[in-house]
């Protein structure tokens, strides 16, 4: 279906529709003064591969409390040249392997036991073995991940610690965070494994610090040190119950709130279209980090949790790098705990907005997802949002073109249309057109995913030529095939052409009204065939001529193939009906003929058939004409191009 392949691979829908609607404008602000050059984005550093690692010394080192522990010195050779030094302690061998385990398939316990004595009475020979047992862990590491680049975790490992938080005490690690940097929130995040107010605290300054103000260099430098793992781990000791990592560990689980700051974090790290945003997503991917989602929308429901929960699903299920229609179990059930959220949380705003999202990702990753969210209730889910948040405002206007979008997507399931038809149907989708009708970022949103979700409604091919759509009348009947003229015509044709006048400057609209205006001429076409005279663009010359002039309007500036090639749908049905009337004057004709030459040839789609038909009924349109002006005046009809002959008496 047109309406399933018109994202950008790799995005969710929210950052899809901030990415195209911000590229698309074309009207700059006025500004007082001229504007400073931004900041470039910071750059990611290249990948790094480990050669060698070995621990070469142990020592016995006092905490701030002056206790004494043990640290080992851990030296590594990268492959590129170059060392790396640094020296640890046993809980941070034991948080490297939560944040590895997964991604380098490790068993869940830490293999390395942790001693029955303190650190001062242990003897000279368990010490040896110890650093032995760890000598050996790190180098299995080192080889599952020989090969392709170390993981982020594991270079942080190797690096020294910006704060070094597992030799300070709790309470002082809780008192440095609300002025911590993004590393040094980190290393307290990874220090304290068992205490839960510090975890939570430190996954709170971290979802903070991403959220912030200074968001762009702090994402950047939380993923390069390895920040997804790192949550992925804190997520999981939040809501796993005991047993697994929990044997090494002693404490109970970090509760509701850590987990609720974990998933925010993640979903500053992950949602967007930067570099770093990228990497986190593939990073999540490989520790597992959308069973964690789960298990925490599980084991604490709340709204702020699964808004963020659903959120980080929707970019984790745009960005998946499995085949189409390959879905994962943790898929299925992330999508029944997404739909539970927005039924059991139906007045909130933002989890609304981010299950919207969701439900778009999910529907378009796997047709079986789109019949499970369909049959859970999905699509009733975005009607009764899209009736409670109608007031004016950006978010209001983005939850309306979320769930726009996320219907669309779950329109080809007859469950999902059965409940959108009970929640008012075609005329739901016009009203949330019909009511963000400014040009502003937002309310173009609205049209472009309005417009996507009333072609998904009608069940019209969007891809079809017109010849195909006239010839295929014994086919199963969509929506749109009943579609009455009287509807057409009173709402949706004025509310079509006033999208088109609105939002001439953004593509991504025109895209979705084009796409619109070919299904509605392309059925005029099918039933034009069939004698029928119930039409819609073309039931008399007026309104063809007017479509016809919105196709010639949108040529002349178009510069995407899809578009075009939309384009000439819209303009192949058209003239196959106009032109056969004869309302279309030769002039008329020359000027759309014209038109389509040169948007084929800045687009580059001269040899698709979309375009060569358009340009061959075109000029059997001219010679039609050519041949009626003939007869009016009395000479004999001649080919296109060549002047008439005289009638010889």
């Amino acid at each position: 279906r047109h309406t399933n392949t018109h994202m950008s691979s790799g995005l969710c829908l929210l950052d899809e529709l901030d990415e195209v609607l911000a590229a698309s404008s074309t009207a700059p602000a006025p500004r007082a003064a001229p504007a400073a050059p931004a900041a470039a984005p910071p750059a990611l550093p290249p990948p790094a591969a480990i050669e060698r690692v070995a621990i070469v010394q142990a020592q016995t080192r006092l905490d701030s409390s002056g206790a004494r522990f043990g640290s080992f010195t851990v030296r590594a050779l990268l492959d590129g040249g170059g060392a790396l030094e640094t020296e640890r302690r046993y809980s941070d061998f034991v948080a490297l392997h939560s944040e590895l385990a997964t991604a380098l398939a490790l068993d869940d316990a830490f293999p390395v036991a942790a001693s029955a004595l303190p650190f001062s009475l242990l003897s000279a020979r368990a010490e040896l073995l110890r650093r032995h047992e760890l000598q050996q862990y790190l180098r299995d590491v080192t080889a599952r991940a020989a090969g392709s680049p170390a993981p982020a975790p594991l270079l942080a490992f190797l690096q020294p610690p910006p704060f070094t938080a597992t030799a300070t005490l709790a309470a002082e690690c809780v008192a440095a965070l609300p002025t911590a940097g993004s590393r040094t929130a980190l290393a307290i995040l990874r220090a304290h494994l068992s205490n839960g107010a510090l975890q939570r605290a430190a996954a709170e300054r971290i979802a903070s610090l991403s959220e912030g103000g200074e968001a762009t260099s702090a994402q950047a430098e939380l993923v390069v040190a390895g920040a997804a793992e790192a949550l992925t781990a804190a997520l999981r000791r939040a809501v796993q119950p005991a047993g697994g990592l929990r044997a090494t560990l002693s404490g109970p689980p970090t509760g509701h709130e850590a987990a609720a700051a974990a998933c925010r974090a993640l979903c500053a790290l992950s949602c967007g279209c930067q570099p770093w945003h990228g990497a986190a997503r593939e990073a999540l991917e490989r520790c597992g980090a959308l069973q964690r989602l789960c298990d925490a929308m599980a084991h604490a429901p709340s709204a702020p949790l699964i808004a963020a929960a659903a959120a980080t699903v929707a970019a984790l299920t745009a960005a998946s790098r499995e085949p189409a229609g390959v879905a994962s179990h943790f898929a299925f059930t992330a999508a029944g705990f997404v739909v539970a959220g927005m039924l059991d949380h139906p007045s909130t705003l933002r989890l609304q907005l981010a299950c919207c999202g969701a439900v778009h990702a999910l529907a378009r990753r796997s047709p079986a997802l789109g019949e499970t969210l369909a049959t859970a209730g999905a699509a009733a889910a975005c009607v009764g949002a899209m009736n409670r948040f109608r007031s004016a405002g950006a978010s209001s206007s983005r939850l309306q073109a979320a769930a726009c979008a996320a219907l669309g997507a779950l329109l080809p399931h007859a469950a999902a249309m059965r409940q959108l038809e009970e929640g008012g149907g075609l005329r739901l989708l016009l009203r949330a057109v019909a009511e963000h009708g400014s040009d502003s970022p937002a309310d173009a949103a609205v049209s472009m995913c309005g417009w996507r979700a009333v072609l998904a409604l009608l069940g019209a091919p969007g891809t079809a030529s017109a010849a195909d759509a006239a010839a295929d009348a014994a086919s199963p009947s969509p929506l749109i095939h009943s579609l009455t003229p009287t509807l057409a015509q009173a709402e949706l044709l004025p509310l079509l052409w006033l999208s088109l006048r609105v939002h001439r400057s953004q593509p991504a609209v025109l895209c979705a009204c084009a796409a619109a205006l070919s299904a509605l001429a392309c059925e005029d076409a099918r039933r034009a065939k069939l004698g029928r005279t119930d039409l819609f663009c073309s039931a008399e010359r007026r309104g063809a001529l007017q479509a016809i002039e919105a196709v010639e309007v949108l040529l002349p500036g178009v510069r995407d193939a899809t578009l075009a090639r939309t384009l000439c749908r819209a303009s192949d049905a058209l003239v196959a009906v106009a032109g056969s009337r004869g309302w279309l004057a030769p002039a008329e004709l020359a000027a759309l003929h014209a038109s389509l030459r040169a948007a084929g040839a800045a687009t580059v789609i001269e040899s698709s058939d979309e375009h060569r038909r358009a340009l061959r009924r075109l000029e059997c349109a001219q010679e039609l004409a050519a041949a009626a002006a003939a007869r009016k005046r009395g000479a004999r009809p001649s080919v296109v191009g060549q002047p008439p002959q005289p009638v010889q008496t």
